[in-house]
């Protein structure tokens, strides 16, 4: 299996860039298929960059620093990562948001 970290400006460009991820619910609703037995995705969505801090009273000091963009992470086989556009694949970050055990 390959991983995969995806970024898009918005989440409808990640759906365009993944149309196949994609399912219409019972309602008539698209809807994000999020594994197969060739994909895993896991929907991260805005990620933090740099984290607040604050008081011992729980109050902001400093806000935390966003990527508002949208991210998701693909666990796929070669085949699948052969499908996705190569301008939302990102090299691995040094501390990801979320990982695959």
């Amino acid at each position: 299996m390959i991983t995969l970290y995806l970024r898009a400006d918005t989440e409808a460009d990640m759906i365009a860039a993944l149309p196949w991820a994609r399912a219409i619910a019972p309602a008539g609703d698209g809807v994000w298929n999020r594994s197969t037995e060739s994909y895993a995705l896991d929907l991260v969505g805005a990620v933090v960059t740099a984290p607040g801090v604050y008081g011992e009273d729980h109050a902001v000091i400093t806000q935390p620093t966003l990527d508002d963009r949208f991210h998701a992470n693909l666990r796929c086989t070669a085949e699948i990562a052969a499908q996705v556009t190569a301008n939302i694949i990102i090299d691995a970050p040094a501390t990801p948001a979320r990982v695959w055990f």
